[in-house]
């Protein structure tokens, strides 16, 4: 007791007092911490977890981390000793962040150090959980972090990370590609998350690019109001990218798979899907993108499923390219849409056979080739210009232009018109060519134009 400084409060002294059998570890806390107001917190408030304190605070001397830093740490959340316990070179990594330890939860470092990211992956993560991902797209303002949105966002940390597909996390069975059910999450729980909600909007407004319901998706049956337009799984990630496989989706929980990136989403090589298989309920995938969605140039994407959808904010080529659903195929962009040389396929196995196509702007279609099977086509954009397509026999199309047909009926013939229908060259339904009214009025009576305005 001598050894304490005269000017201690008396609430101090009779604390050391009556723990005088903690008098080594309580003078250790003394020669650890360098203030009189600090030492006696530790002692009048931390007397009962002085032995705890004291092993976070070895730990921290060890890894380098300022000793100091170790009280306050502790004081607000002790959460951090397990965590130190057990992995403490981590938590020197989540101090090297140069972001304040005491401003990342406990649970939110646990669940971080989980996803064995690289120093670089977590100084962008935890800048991100902090900032919000820097994506340019749709922007919504945020309600305020409640248990369930912290809850989420803890949840969906992968919707931060690049992604390249197949990976390590993936099982591989005969041949076969499984995703890592961990990094698939719930609708509702991905709605709920801060770092899903640009997706969402986009998701909302590529669906308001259609402005009529005659040929409306399984995709498309939604509305701001109806909070479960997407029942199914969530893949999310800052770019992603897949490549050749056969990627087989039936270890997930639902049928239905929405992949979003808040940046770059590209598809190479020959990807093959099968679909999670459901008795009596269609399978739904769809590739979404805020930034640049590319599918190189001699891809297949082939989904065993009944519906594959496309979107993005910003233009999307199609070039060169092979599509195949069982049901329906959908590609939109909030920019324009350019296809060509590409065939893009159904199954005629009792789908709706339904591909569709929107552009917020342009939509530019040069040699698509559609299976004889495909039964219902719908396309939109404020500006349709068509050559080398032939609409096949039996096929409904409908095509809607800002202004819609001219004279209320026709496609402009062989030369581009803002706002129109063009059908600049070699344009056919059942392989009759379609260059002037009068071939229109014979051979393009399964063919409506209309506006979108």
């Amino acid at each position: 007791i001598n050894q304490l400084p005269l000017d201690f409060a008396p609430e101090l002294f009779f604390a050391l007092v009556g723990n005088i059998d903690k008098a080594d570890v309580i003078f250790e806390a003394m020669n650890s911490f360098s203030t009189i107001d600090t030492i006696s917190q530790v002692v009048i408030s931390e007397i009962d977890r002085i032995e705890d304190l004291i092993e976070l605070k070895n730990i921290f001397v060890e890894v380098g981390i300022p000793s100091e830093l170790s009280f306050p740490l502790f004081v607000d959340d002790p959460g951090y000793l397990e965590l130190a316990k057990e992995n403490k070179e981590f938590v020197l990594d989540l101090f090297n962040t140069t972001i304040s330890l005491t401003d990342i939860p406990s649970g939110l470092a646990s669940e971080l150090e989980k996803l064995s990211l690289t120093s670089d992956e977590l100084m962008q993560v935890v800048s991100d959980l902090l900032t919000g991902p820097q994506v340019d797209g749709p922007s919504s303002s945020p309600p305020e972090q409640d248990g369930e949105q912290a809850s989420a966002d803890t949840a969906t940390l992968n919707f931060l990370m690049d992604h390249v597909i197949p990976s390590q996390d993936d099982e591989n069975v005969d041949g076969e590609v499984y995703l890592n059910p961990n990094k698939v999450v719930s609708y509702e729980t991905a709605s709920s998350s801060s770092f899903f909600s640009e997706s969402a909007d986009l998701y909302f407004m590529l669906s308001d690019l259609e402005s009529t319901d005659d040929y409306q998706s399984t995709a498309d049956t939604v509305s701001l109001q109806d909070a479960g337009y997407f029942v199914g799984g969530v893949f999310g990630g800052r770019n992603i990218e897949f490549n050749s496989a056969t990627y087989n989706l039936g270890n997930l929980a639902s049928e239905n798979l929405l992949i979003a990136a808040s940046g770059k989403l590209s598809l190479q090589g020959e990807i093959d899907i099968i679909a999670k298989s459901v008795e009596g309920i269609s399978a739904e995938l769809i590739f979404m993108s805020l930034e640049q969605l590319t599918i190189q140039d001699g891809s297949s994407v082939k989904y065993q499923g009944d519906s594959l959808g496309f979107g993005s904010l910003e233009s999307i080529d199609v070039i060169n390219v092979d599509l195949f659903a069982e049901g329906e195929i959908s590609l939109r962009s909030l920019d324009n849409l350019v296809i060509n040389n590409s065939d893009m396929a159904t199954s005629g196995n009792g789908g709706a056979d339904f591909v569709h196509l929107l552009a917020a702007s342009e939509l530019s279609i040069d040699n698509l080739r559609f299976s004889e099977h495909v039964r219902q086509i719908a396309m939109e954009a404020m500006t349709i210009n068509l050559s080398n397509l032939n609409f096949p026999s039996g096929s409904t199309v409908q095509l809607n232009s800002l202004y819609g047909g001219v004279d209320g009926k026709y496609p402009n013939f062989g030369v581009k018109e803002y706002g129109r229908v063009n059908f600049i060259q070699n344009v056919r339904y059942n392989q009759n060519l379609m260059n002037s009214r009068s071939t229109f009025d014979q051979f393009g009576g399964a063919i409506t134009i209309g506006s979108t305005k």
